[in-house]
């Protein structure tokens, strides 16, 4: 895991990166055993959650919700369906247009990521962090739609969150 040493004052875009990319990670881990026990990857029940999450969206919105490419989840989509976990339904006004639905098994399997990460997640001071940290996510959007100048907002956003953060842990 990445520390800051006492020479870094201040933590800067890369280091932001690099954390985001080490909670990734984490939570990739995290619903490993999940999707192992249904015989998925972890993309793939990523994907389901994202469709639980915005029932019955297209597949480009599911991949987007998803941080999956377009053009991957379309296959995967379809690999889902003939697992029994996904439910594929044409649109009658064009059928480029695709809605997804979940299966009984497809909810079971999204439920069980969902309900594990919340119980590593979502608790206690890992709880704190996380509502300080979707707060602080939430203003940098804001900050990034008013101002021609998002890096500096965004800075400011993140120096508020690092010391709101040292000040409770």
């Amino acid at each position: 895991m990445y520390e800051l040493t006492p020479e870094l004052k201040k933590f800067d875009g890369l280091d932001i990166w690099n954390g985001l990319r080490n909670i990734c990670d984490f939570l990739d881990e995290l619903i490993k055993p999940v999707a192992r026990k249904h015989g998925l990857t972890v993309t793939q029940l990523r994907l389901l959650c994202a469709v639980k999450r915005t029932a019955g969206v297209n597949i480009a919105a599911a991949a987007n919700y998803a941080g999956i490419a377009a053009a991957n989840a379309s296959s995967m989509c379809k690999r889902l369906s003939e697992l029994g976990f996904l439910r594929r339904h044409r649109s009658g006004s064009d059928d480029r247009v695709v809605r997804l639905e979940l299966t009984d098994n497809g909810n079971v399997a999204a439920g069980e990521a969902g309900e594990r990460i919340s119980g590593s997640c979502l608790s206690g001071e890992a709880l704190s962090f996380w509502e300080k940290f979707s707060d602080m996510m939430r203003r940098t959007d804001g900050e990034a739609e008013s101002s021609g100048d998002a890096d500096i907002r965004f800075c400011r956003v993140c120096e508020d969150f690092e010391n709101t953060v040292e000040e409770d842990f």
